[in-house]
């Protein structure tokens, strides 16, 4: 069995997710190969993308060499919250394509609740980077059917699909 097809195998046994494993997986040498790679295919010269700060000081690489600008949405102490207000306007008023998220974060190590997922997942015009770290790098985009929306409501963590 060719290796992409046993990874998209244990991927969908993991999530419940079906992975196209010649459309929708690439296997890179690491997760940091795997941002850039992602960042020089999905984004062009001049979008923005909104990366939760502080951040993993790759990010802000992977931005400049894909020609992307950082927008900053701030993770605030003691708890490292964020406030979904400051997200929706990365969004709507900088104009962000796209959102880095590392769960859990790098360098502060907050884990982002559930609820927080869900709600990060339905800003309106969002599509994300997710990087979990030691696991999978993981693409959501607002085209595709499985967003975190989907994602969510297919692992039965909402109610219904919104």
């Amino acid at each position: 069995m060719e290796f992409r097809t046993a990874l998209a195998e244990k991927i969908g046994r993991e999530t419940r997710l079906e992975v196209d494993p010649d459309r929708e997986l690439t296997v890179t040498c690491g997760s940091t190969e795997a941002m850039l790679a992602s960042f020089m295919a999905i984004l062009n010269p001049g979008d923005r993308v909104a990366v939760f700060s502080p951040f993993y000081e790759n990010y802000a690489a992977d931005g400049i060499l894909s020609g992307a600008e950082a927008v900053h949405v701030p993770l605030h102490a003691p708890d490292w919250g964020f406030d979904l207000g400051e997200l929706r306007s990365a969004f709507r008023d900088k104009g962000c394509r796209a959102l880095v998220l590392c769960n859990p974060s790098n360098p502060c190590g907050k884990v982002f609740s559930r609820e927080e997922l869900v709600s990060i997942g339905a800003v309106p015009g969002s599509s994300f980077f997710e990087r979990p770290v030691k696991n999978l790098v993981r693409f959501h985009f607002s085209r595709r059917e499985s967003t975190l929306r989907e994602a969510a409501y297919r692992l039965k963590l909402l109610p219904s699909k919104l």
